[in-house]
């Protein structure tokens, strides 16, 4: 059965198991990996007041903790160095991380744009060539339209980097973002966000997964659950970002392998303006992705730190044992008066 367990950092209540409790984990207030310690290792014990009140005061490190103070407490009286706010009060990160990404995602579309005008206007002029047999035009035109590729693909890549590490700085610390969310659960770990999208074959899964679950646990809805967001549904888009991406690798590289066997002329151009459409679609899908669980994490971030502290289910049950073992001492203690007067 779970037990109430309080984070030595900033004293927030949460209800372990006992498995859980000696191992750390990420405090849903304070967002730190600490050990919880039980309630009762936090009550202070005879004499604190006595000793608290002998002690030469003296200045204590920002975010030191005093190990005679009481929490309830407002003030100590000990004067403390650079004292900085409570870590709940702190804004959440990835706004401008969020905002940086999409820039260079519109970016990335933009050239993506270009080199489908590009790509067009080489079928143009190929299906116009062949309808009246000017092969020699062709062969022109084709080595024009590499040299225009050519230019566009240094660009193109140096812009898809910098977009992509943004992305990936972007996501790390939205999943970072979750310890702070009062969200339990969560099966993908912040390596994950990383090495998801270069391991083999696992980044065919892992990264849709991986943002899958950070929109769900994003979820504004019920933040004092932290289980809740597992009901969640799908979000369409994700599923959607992942398909056109997919989707255009597999049509790049099949428009390449035709270019390469000089199997067909128009085909590979064909396949290549799909492939350019389905990476524009997925850069659109990933802009609103950002933008969505950006939203959704202030949001239920607003929320979360607005929760007052709750005793436990388990603090609960404990009282209503012990108003039934009171009341079943003092039936006991009326009968056995009775006894008494009966003798």
């Amino acid at each position: 059965m779970d037990a109430s367990y309080s984070c030595p950092l900033c004293q927030a209540r949460v209800a372990l198991s006992e498995s859980d409790a000696k191992r750390e984990q990420p405090c849903p207030r304070c967002g730190q990996a600490v050990r919880f310690l039980p309630l009762l290792e936090l009550e202070p014990s005879p004499g604190v007041d006595e000793a608290r009140a002998s002690a030469t005061p003296f200045a204590r490190p920002a975010g030191s903790i005093d190990p005679l103070a009481n929490p309830d407490d407002e003030d100590d009286g000990i004067p403390v160095l650079n004292e900085v706010a409570d870590a709940s009060a702190d804004p959440l990160p990835g706004p401008g991380e969020a905002r940086r990404s999409q820039i260079w995602i519109g970016f990335v579309m933009l050239l993506g744009g270009v080199g489908v005008l590009l790509i067009a206007g080489q079928l143009v002029e190929l299906r116009n060539a062949r309808r009246e047999f000017r092969w020699f035009e062709i062969a022109v035109a084709a080595r024009r339209y590499d040299q225009y590729f050519n230019i566009l693909a240094l660009i193109h890549i140096g812009a898809f980097l910098v977009s992509a590490l943004l992305f990936l700085i972007w996501l790390f610390k939205a999943h970072q973002n979750l310890l702070r969310l009062n969200v339990y659960g969560v099966r993908s770990s912040p390596g994950a966000v990383i090495g998801g999208f270069f391991a083999p074959f696992v980044n065919l899964v892992l990264p849709y997964l991986v943002v899958q679950e950070v929109w769900k646990a994003s979820a504004p809805e019920h933040p004092e659950d932290a289980t809740a967001w597992m009901a969640q549904p799908r979000n369409p888009w994700i599923g959607g970002w992942w398909f056109l991406w997919i989707a255009s690798i597999l049509l790049a590289l099949w428009s390449h392998l035709l270019r390469e066997e000089n199997l067909e002329l128009e085909k590979p151009h064909w396949l290549a303006l799909a492939a350019a459409l389905c990476k524009l679609g997925a850069g659109y899908c990933l802009i609103v992705i950002i933008g969505d669980i950006t939203a959704r994490q202030q949001a239920r971030y607003a929320q979360v730190i607005a929760l007052p502290d709750q005793p436990s289910n388990d603090d609960e049950e404990e009282f209503v044992d012990d108003e039934e073992v009171s009341e079943n001492e003092e039936v006991v203690d009326e009968d056995a008066e009775d006894e008494e007067v009966e003798k």
